[in-house]
C-alpha cells in the first residue's frame, strides 16, 4: 500500500481506529444537543400556547386534566416514541448504504446479477 511496512501498518492502525473516534465523538454530541428534550418543550409550549389562545367557549369543552396529560405524558410519549424513533431508522439506513457501497466496490456483481 505505501513504501514501507511500517507506513502501512500505521495506516491500517489510523484506519482501524478512526471511525470509531468519530463514533464517539458523535454519540458526545448528540446527547449534549438533546434534541429529545427541545423538542418536547416545544411541544409541549405550542399546546399550551395553542390552549390558551383558544376561545373561552372551546376551553370549557377541554378539561384541564386532559390539557395537563397532553403536556406531561403525550408530548414525552410523542417525542420518545414517534418522532425520535425517526434517528434510529435513519441511522439503519444509512448503515446499509455504506455496506451497499463497500459491497458493490469489492464485487459490483454482488449488487447487480
Amino acid at each position: 500500500l505505501l513504501s514501507t511496512p511500517h507506513d502501512t501498518a500505521m495506516l491500517v492502525g489510523v484506519l482501524f481506529v478512526a471511525p470509531m473516534v468519530i463514533t464517539a465523538l458523535w454519540d458526545r454530541i448528540r446527547v449534549n444537543l438533546d434534541v429529545a428534550g427541545t423538542l418536547r418543550a416545544h411541544l409541549q409550549g405550542g399546546a399550551f400556547c395553542r390552549y390558551m389562545n383558544s376561545t373561552s367557549k372551546a376551553r370549557e369543552h377541554m378539561p384541564t386534566s386532559l390539557m395537563g396529560q397532553v403536556i406531561l405524558n403525550d408530548a414525552q410519549k410523542v417525542v420518545d416514541d414517534g418522532f425520535m424513533k425517526v434517528f434510529g431508522c435513519v441511522n439503519v439506513c444509512v448503515k446499509l448504504v455504506i455496506v451497499t457501497a463497500f459491497v458493490y466496490v469489492e464485487n459490483p456483481s454482488a449488487v447487480w446479477e
